[in-house]
């Protein structure tokens, strides 16, 4: 049976390793979502269940992350944040240090670090905040490379990128809002 391309693993990276390695790292697999579940049933207990049973992880923790170019936090990330052995995934540390653990905001650049592989899926857009975008729950492995990619390589944090996004993404939902137009004219 083919593996899904809805779920990928990353196995641990170096931000210096090259292209090979990087594809190389980046596996298609059914892990997720657990056996009896689907993408639309599944949820954070029962994944994180699975996690631990599966691949023995001591405490499993998600993150919300942005592929390189989506508008809306489109994937959620697990690593096992109680792995302080493995070596630090540094690449999807890079890439992913966008909130604090389990995908709540802040407003300073988080500290921790990924140790190990993680296992990501796309989320389903908040249609408050995302009306227009299509959802793809795919993957492909030139936009898993390409964004492991462009966080290492960009200017600005993982963070930095997150918080303009969001901002952008919170400004459109406003300009939605019914009185909006009206109001900032109001106001000016």
């Amino acid at each position: 049976m083919a593996s899904s391309k809805a779920c990928v693993s990353i196995n641990v990276l170096r931000k210096t390793d090259n292209e090979g390695a990087i594809r190389a790292a980046i596996e298609f697999s059914d892990l997720l979502p657990p056996p009896g579940y689907s993408f639309e049933s599944t949820n954070e207990n029962v994944e994180i269940a699975h996690l631990k049973r599966t691949l023995k992880w001591k405490d499993p923790r998600g993150l919300f992350a942005y592929s390189s170019y989506s508008e809306y936090k489109d994937l959620w990330v697990w690593f096992d944040y109680g792995d302080k052995k493995s070596a630090v995934n540094e690449l999807a540390t890079t890439a992913f240090r966008c909130y604090e653990l389990g995908g709540s905001q802040c407003f300073t650049r988080p500290t921790w670090k990924i140790r190990g592989k993680v296992v990501m899926m796309r989320l389903e857009p908040d249609r408050n905040f995302s009306p227009d975008v299509v959802f793809r729950r795919d993957f492909t492995l030139d936009e898993v490379y390409d964004t492991l990619c462009f966080f290492r390589d960009a200017e600005a944090s993982a963070f930095k990128i997150a918080q303009k996004r969001d901002s952008v993404r919170n400004q459109k939902r406003l300009e939605r809002t019914p009185g909006y137009h009206a109001m900032a004219a109001q106001m000016m």
